[in-house]
């Protein structure tokens, strides 16, 4: 009976199940006694050993709580985002009330959630990724929040609408992380903008003026290449990368060669991303400027 618990659950099993399925008090206390069981967290075990993996620890801290949900960080991290932290977070719908406490485990209780909060992933119950970001926020420093949406993206887990949307439902709640992931997904949606050519183009032609440079040739072709934007008595150029085409290896490298052969042609190309220029003019212009005082060819 236990070793169909323990393999049904990644390894561990909950006193209340056993209790439940016939075992008594003191056939449990004897396995625990003989180490037939060893204790992973108050009231859950393992079988004899605590050789459990990632999946087996995760399980073991929501039996450890009687209806929880692997949530925060931890829940991110179950969807394939992040990694989990030294403890695990675990989230009852509710009002609280009296909770186990466990070392390890950071017990949170809920009664915003919603039906889409909550799914069952790798036979846990979890929060949502969405929701898992949101609660994570009240956690984490800013530039964590970011690694975990680049993460989530990376992994084409990440449904910005529904982050979205599960913070602004959340937001009369009072947390701290509520201005902190308001702030990162404004600053992740400028990076990720769709920009048009036209924005583009407007944009490297202030550049220009900022850096009292010519008004670059835009999208000349050289050597079989085209470069956005070309200043050819200078040997200088720029090139607008786009979150969009590199989401594939091919492309990638293929940029990469492209790159390379313009070097070999004598050319300085540097590579932006389209939020850059339109977004940070005046960094880039310095910058261009910069590349080209240092190859000691210094502009009036």
């Amino acid at each position: 009976m236990i070793a169909a618990f323990v393999q049904a659950q990644a390894g561990v099993v909950a006193r209340r199940q056993l209790l439940a399925a016939g075992v008594t008090c003191g056939e449990i206390d004897s396995r625990l006694a003989r180490r037939q069981l060893v204790t992973r967290f108050r009231g859950v075990y393992a079988p004899g050993h605590l050789h459990l993996g990632v999946h087996g620890h995760r399980t073991a801290a929501v039996l450890a709580v009687p209806g929880a949900l692997l949530s925060h960080r931890s829940g991110a991290a179950l969807h394939g985002a992040g990694r989990d932290g030294t403890r695990w977070h675990v989230t009852v719908p509710g009002n609280g009330g009296r909770r186990p406490h466990h070392r390890q485990i950071v017990i949170h209780t809920s009664t915003t959630l919603a039906p889409d909060d909550l799914c069952v992933l790798a036979g846990l119950p979890a929060t949502s990724l969405a929701r898992s970001i949101v609660d994570a926020a009240d956690h984490l420093q800013r530039r964590q929040l970011a690694n975990l949406l680049a993460q989530a993206e990376r992994a084409s887990l990440l449904d910005l609408a529904a982050v979205r949307e599960t913070l602004e439902r959340v937001r009369a709640r009072p947390t701290p992380g509520y201005a902190r992931l308001a702030g990162v997904l404004a600053e992740h949606a400028q990076l990720g903008a769709q920009l048009s050519r036209s924005d583009v183009e407007a944009a490297l032609r202030g550049i220009a003026v900022r850096a009292r440079l010519p008004p670059p040739q835009l999208n000349r072709m050289v050597g079989g290449d085209e470069v956005d934007a070309l200043w050819p008595d200078l040997r200088l150029g720029i090139e607008i990368d786009s979150w969009e085409f590199h989401r594939d290896r091919r492309s990638f490298v293929a940029d990469r060669a492209k790159l390379r052969r313009l070097y070999l042609q004598g050319l300085t190309v540097l590579p932006y991303a389209a939020a850059d220029v339109v977004f940070r003019p005046a960094a880039v212009a310095k910058e261009l400027r910069n590349v080209h005082a240092r190859a000691g060819r210094l502009w009036p």
